[in-house]
């Protein structure tokens, strides 16, 4: 506690008789002590005070206590109060020196001496007690060396005065009776807020701590200006000329006292600093009009600060005049900017510019201020995908707004157009003429450019144009010769959506001779005696279109053409002469236009010339015999001068009709080895022949001979007689005899004699 020590209970009371001393703390106790406060002291005199309540019994509240220094409570006591004041007031007991003892109670009536409370020694230091006052009150702008006042103890001797907590910036010193009594001068600087501090000497040049005493303030400067803050309405405004202007003030500001001179001579309000800096505080102004508000601050000593310019407070009911399009960026249409930025002129009292969806001017969807709209341009935000028309307003300081007018329009899209669709080729394809065609169609709507490219990821470019090119003269493209180009392309539009790659046409192109064909029958086959007029059949390359057949080697005398599906199918007809073998050459045409070589087809021979008859030569075996019923017959075959054909084959049979054909071979093989026929067993045939080419032209029945085969055996012969008889005397003699009947139908030629049953000798 500043100003004093306070010593705390350690020790208790022990009761006693007078006439006794008893050195046990009694319970109760005599009295509960809570506060000890030294309250003076010198070299031989200490005074204390306690504070507390009684404890003992059987006493009432206006018995006197009595305090000694003796255990038997004898002497002149040191302090006495009465009962019912110690709680409150308390008791001052007198000590001659500062030494440890025990203090003992007792009562007037009382033999009873108690044991009050053990004193140890405290630090005796000379203390400040309790500051006082000061003169002149802080804060002052009169005076900077203001007096002091502070109770010590009436032991001390001196008292000094600082500005620092280390007490070493002494500022003022006095006795300690001037310093309770008049008080001590503190020479403090000007202008300045202090903080004093005391230290405290006694007689023994013993020194108190570094204590606080006060704040000193000294202020006799022109203040700070107030600082707007706001006003309501804001200004630029054309709400009001009534307005509410607010700030902030220094703390020592009483009074805020408003003007429309820089002079401050003419008020228009005024106010405490409350008001000022919460609602604030009320002017009025004239419409259409500019205001400078200026403004001082007094504080309570009668400072006052300059005459400063608080704000500037406008008037206007005046709109600006409208803005003025000039142009949007990105440019309209786009695909990638949602946020396109308008600019355009305004007037000189424009202060923003909002930009609108509507002609009501209702939506906003993008505002700025007039530096931006008249230069870089104002941001709008527009829906995606759509057409925004866009208007504006431009709007003064005050909040006065032009009319709603049209600014412009704003395409985004980020849709691609759909894919072209292709009509032609200038030449058609497929061709021999150019592989740089021109490629012609129509276009979706929308669509700005179109690129075209022969591969199927559009890597490759081949030729771009743009709509009106596409669907009028065509567009040019540049692909490979002699080869089939996949066309594929991408669209844009104005706002740069490029449409996927996608397949488009093909176009084939080739200059190389059209493939030969191959011959694969003929209807009817050649050589043939059924027509001149044979249908030509074969294979040709997917890429054939027709065929011209030809006559001659050099391909000048057609004689028939057909398309390349007759000639893989049915067959291409063509007249060749009768009786004539015909040299068949082709050329065929590629769908590019190509033509093949002039190349040798088929020979095909029409012939209704008769093979002239076979001419018999011999047969093998001979006939008549018994061995073979399969003989060869050789003969000769012919064909007359004027026939296309050899003879081919001649085939045999058993009668004039040749109706039953009983052998055939090779024409070669008749007139060579000879051919084989087949005739019955033991019989004689009529053997009949034609001859026949490979037109089938035959000869006419001709006779070739009789075939006899007889494996018949004739009867046994039957003896008869000799001739001379036998015996004999010759070695020479006939044998008669006769036959056995046989079914053998021819007639009997021989009989042989043999000298051995084996019929060997």
């Amino acid at each position: 506690m500043m100003g004093r020590v306070s010593l705390f209970i350690f020790g208790f009371i022990l009761m006693s008789c007078k006439q006794g001393q008893i050195t046990n703390y009694s319970t109760p106790r005599p009295v509960n002590v809570s506060q000890v406060t030294l309250l003076d002291y010198a070299a031989n005199l200490l005074e204390i005070k306690f504070e507390g309540s009684v404890g003992m019994e059987n006493i009432n509240s206006l018995d006197t206590l009595l305090f000694y220094l003796a255990p038997t409570c004898e002497g002149s006591s040191v302090g006495q109060v009465l009962a019912q004041d110690l709680p409150t007031n308390g008791v001052v007991l007198s000590l001659p020196d500062n030494n440890a003892r025990d203090i003992y109670v007792s009562t007037v009536a009382s033999n009873d001496c108690l044991l009050f409370y053990n004193y140890v020694p405290k630090e005796t230091r000379p203390e400040l007690i309790q500051y006082i006052s000061i003169s002149p009150l802080s804060p002052s702008r009169v005076n900077h060396s203001p007096g002091l006042k502070a109770k010590v103890f009436p032991s001390s001797g001196s008292v000094e005065l600082y500005t620092d907590n280390q007490c070493t910036v002494k500022v003022g010193q006095g006795s300690a009776n001037d310093f309770i009594t008049y008080g001590i001068q503190a020479n403090l600087p000007e202008n300045m807020v202090s903080q004093i501090y005391a230290v405290v000497s006694d007689s023994l040049a013993q020194r108190s701590a570094c204590s606080y005493l006060t704040e000193f303030e000294h202020r006799n400067q022109i203040l700070d200006s107030p600082v707007f803050i706001s006003s309501d309405p804001l200004s630029p405004t054309n709400v009001s000329g009534t307005a509410k202007i607010k700030g902030t003030a220094i703390a020592e500001a009483s009074l805020i006292r408003i003007f429309d001179d820089s002079a401050c001579l003419n008020e228009i309000a005024q106010g405490d600093p409350t008001e000022f800096t919460s609602s604030g505080l009320s002017i009025t102004v004239s419409e259409n009009s500019i205001n400078n508000i200026y403004s001082k601050i007094e504080d309570s000593l009668g400072n006052e600060s300059a005459c400063a310019l608080l704000t500037t407070y406008i008037y206007d009911t005046t709109p600006p005049v409208d803005p003025v399009y000039a142009g949007i960026s990105p440019t309209s249409p786009n695909n990638s900017n949602l946020f396109p930025l308008v600019y355009g002129s305004t007037s000189s009292d424009t202060l923003t510019v909002k930009l609108y969806s509507d002609f009501l001017c209702l939506s906003t969807i993008g505002s700025g201020a007039k530096a931006a709209f008249n230069s870089t341009g104002v941001s709008a935000g527009v829906n995606e995908n759509s057409t925004t028309m866009i208007y504006a307003k431009a709007f003064d300081s005050s909040g006065n707004a032009s009319q709603c007018v049209y600014m412009t329009s704003y395409k985004h899209n980020t849709f691609a157009p759909n894919a072209p669709t292709f009509l032609s080729t200038s030449p058609n394809s497929p061709t021999n003429v150019t592989a740089n065609p021109t490629i012609k169609g129509n276009v979706a709507l929308y669509t700005h450019s179109l690129k075209f490219y022969d591969d199927e990821y559009c890597t490759n470019l081949v030729g771009q144009g743009t709509p009106s090119e596409y669907e009028n003269g065509g567009i040019s493209l540049t692909l490979q010769e002699n080869f089939n180009n996949n066309i594929y392309v991408t669209v844009s539009d104005i706002e740069g959506n490029n449409s996927e790659c996608v397949f488009h046409a093909s176009y084939e192109h080739s200059n190389v001779p059209a493939p030969d064909i191959s011959f694969n029958f003929s209807f009817p086959l050649s050589p043939t005696n059924a027509s001149n007029q044979p249908y030509m059949m074969g294979t040709a390359d997917p890429s054939i279109v027709d065929v011209v057949f030809y006559n001659d080697s050099s391909c000048s005398l057609s004689i028939g053409s057909g398309l390349r599906g007759q000639l893989i199918s049915s067959g291409i007809l063509v007249t060749v002469p009768v009786n004539s073998t015909t040299d068949i050459y082709a050329i065929a045409r590629d769908e590019f236009n190509n033509y093949s070589t002039c190349h040798f087809f088929k020979t095909f021979i029409h012939n209704t010339i008769n093979p002239n008859p076979p001419v018999y030569s011999s047969v093998s075996p001979v006939t008549p015999n018994a061995s073979s019923i399969t003989p060869l017959v050789k003969g000769t075959a012919s064909t007359p001068g004027a026939s296309q054909l050899p003879p081919y084959e001649v085939s045999f049979y058993d009668s004039s009709a040749c109706a039953n054909k009983i052998g055939e071979s090779a024409a070669s093989q008749f007139t060579g080895v000879g051919t084989q026929i087949a005739v019955p067993s033991n019989n004689v045939t009529n053997v009949y022949a034609k001859v026949f080419d490979e037109a089938g032209n035959s000869s006419s029945c001709t006779y070739l001979l009789d075939y006899t085969h007889d494996a018949l055996k004739p009867g046994k012969p039957i003896f008869s007689s000799t001739l001379p008889q036998s015996p004999s005397y010759t070695t020479s003699f006939k044998i008669k005899g006769s036959f056995s009947a046989s079914a053998d139908f021819l007639n009997k030629t021989a009989v042989s004699f043999f000298s051995d049953v084996n019929c060997s000798l």
